[in-house]
């Protein structure tokens, strides 16, 4: 099921970047970026704090396999074609964005005062961090793990 919940969830993502006239996913509408992987990768940690929330009413264990099925879920639908405009992300990237809003949803203490903005503003940091310290396309795990404390 979190395969489904995710695209669903992803495609919220970027009517919420839409709606929030965010330069990302406008630059990328307006093709004036040479990729739309930004955009994609923001969606993809949106999505994942959106359903992180929804998972820490879970038992522990079904918590667990929620997050290790939406993890993959990422890897599979992520893509090589870094030179094609619709370049969505490898799969550790996707996999690592997943991780950045999973951290964000599982510690909110209420959605109440939480907007979508938020959760915009706290991906789009996110992803943007990590293309400054590792650069586009050769993110790791293990640095993304030291910078969020996994």
């Amino acid at each position: 099921m979190q395969m489904l919940d995710f695209v669903i969830l992803h495609e919220f993502s970027h009517a919420i970047q839409f709606w929030s006239n965010d330069w990302w996913a406008m630059s990328a509408i307006r093709r004036e970026l040479k990729n739309v992987r930004h955009a994609e990768l923001v969606a993809d940690c949106m999505s994942a704090a959106q359903l992180g929330y929804q998972f820490r009413s879970y038992s522990d264990a079904i918590k667990q396999a929620s997050i290790q099925g939406l993890l993959g879920a990422a890897d599979s639908l992520a893509d090589f074609e870094i030179d094609e405009f619709s370049h969505h992300g490898l799969p550790v990237e996707r996999t690592l964005a997943v991780r950045m809003g999973l951290k964000k949803g599982l510690s909110y203490g209420t959605l109440y005062g939480i907007t979508s903005k938020d959760i915009l503003d706290h991906c789009n940091t996110q992803v943007s961090i990590r293309d400054l310290i590792e650069g586009e396309n050769k993110w790791t795990i293990q640095e993304t793990d030291k910078v969020l404390g996994l």
